[in-house]
């Protein structure tokens, strides 16, 4: 936090925000704006930090690489992208989908990103498909 001469007046750090892609600048926090928090899925800049295992149609080694990349999609809450929710009566609250679906469509373009990357490239030439979502 930041202070000044007087003690009791501080500053807090400003709040991390997302741009929707509604507008092209990037969103900062300020006065007359409320901040956004970043989604989680949106600050994983490599993920083959996270997932060691190259998937290819040689190795075998498909339910050591969808465990994984299941539990990454959920601590990083897109799991919903690769395994839809169960059918339930409809919730009070609306899904991120029919509440912010720019988000939605971004996040499921990581999700797609995370499959990519994790994947050899004659699978990845299998699989691809143009407008393709996860």
């Amino acid at each position: 936090m930041t202070t000044t001469e007087d003690s009791s007046n501080t500053t807090p750090p400003p709040t991390p925000t997302h741009s929707t892609g509604r507008n092209s600048s990037h969103t900062t926090p300020s006065a007359t704006s409320v901040p956004v928090p970043i989604h989680p899925a949106l600050t994983v800049p490599n993920i083959t930090n996270f997932i060691k295992i190259t998937l290819s149609m040689e190795n075998g080694q498909y339910n050591t690489w969808s465990e994984l990349f299941k539990i990454h999609a959920r601590v990083f809450e897109v799991i919903d992208h690769i395994i839809p929710p169960s059918p339930t009566p409809k919730p009070e609250t609306p899904s991120l989908k029919e509440s912010d679906y720019q988000l939605w469509r971004r996040l499921d373009a990581v999700v797609l990103q995370w499959i990519y990357g994790t994947i050899s490239n004659d699978l990845l030439n299998t699989i691809i498909e143009h407008d393709s979502t996860a």
